[in-house]
């Protein structure tokens, strides 16, 4: 399963966070933060509910498909040399839904 984990600094600790989940640690250093993380993550996990487990896959797979559908319409402005209209990417939403 891929995560989307976040890390920010809060005065002289680090947090890792996945805003998904709402799984939450935090260390002494990035990596200490990511450590713990894991660790959490992986209890959260193995204790959580059915429909707790499924709401954060679903979470997950729409966060892949934003980002897949932001980098579509990047390489769409970078192949139309930064020139797109407003039809142009309602005409693409359109279609990658009907894809799915």
């Amino acid at each position: 399963m891929r995560i989307g984990v976040t890390i920010h600094r809060a005065g002289t600790w680090y947090v890792a966070i996945d805003l998904v989940s709402g799984v939450a640690s935090q260390g002494k250093s990035c990596d200490e933060a990511l450590k713990n993380f894991q660790e959490a993550f992986e209890l959260w996990f193995e204790n959580a509910e059915g429909w707790e487990k499924e709401r954060a896959i679903e979470g997950y797979v729409l966060e892949l498909e934003t980002k897949n559908l932001a980098e579509k319409l990047d390489e769409m402005q970078e192949r139309l040399c930064g020139r797109i209209d407003p039809a142009t990417v309602a005409k693409f939403v359109r279609e990658d839904r009907e894809k799915r």
